[in-house]
């Protein structure tokens, strides 16, 4: 006769019934599932930062190219001017003639329009 004198309880093997092995098939698929749209989150995240950071740089070497040309672009008012048969493009703001072309025949007609007819 053996005498027992305690139970314990410990981690074993266990062989699993078809309904629980059923349930952990369930388990996993739906953890795969779960993972793949965790990684399409967070592609789009990254995505995003990385569109963050482009936008931030991209401004910095903007501003560092206004340091370097000690100059930015505005919109400035320019002035066309016909003199003879040219036209030239005058800048408002500092006078620079920054253009000299061919007038085109409808700018030259403005300018004949324009001027005084000599009567006798």
């Amino acid at each position: 006769m053996s005498n027992k004198i305690k139970t314990e309880t410990r981690r074993l093997w266990v062989s699993l019934s078809d309904e629980e092995l059923q349930g952990l098939s369930q388990e996993l698929a739906q953890s795969i599932q779960d993972r793949n749209a965790e990684e399409e989150r967070q592609k789009s995240a990254k995505s995003l930062m990385r569109s963050a950071l482009e936008e931030f740089q991209e401004r910095q070497q903007r501003i560092a190219n206004n340091i370097v040309r000690k100059q930015v672009e505005r919109d400035v008012e320019v002035d066309l001017v016909i003199a003879g048969l040219q036209v030239q493009e005058v800048r408002q703001d500092t006078g620079e003639v920054i253009l000299t072309r061919p007038a085109m025949p409808s700018e030259l007609q403005i300018r004949f329009n324009d001027e005084p007819v000599d009567s006798p």
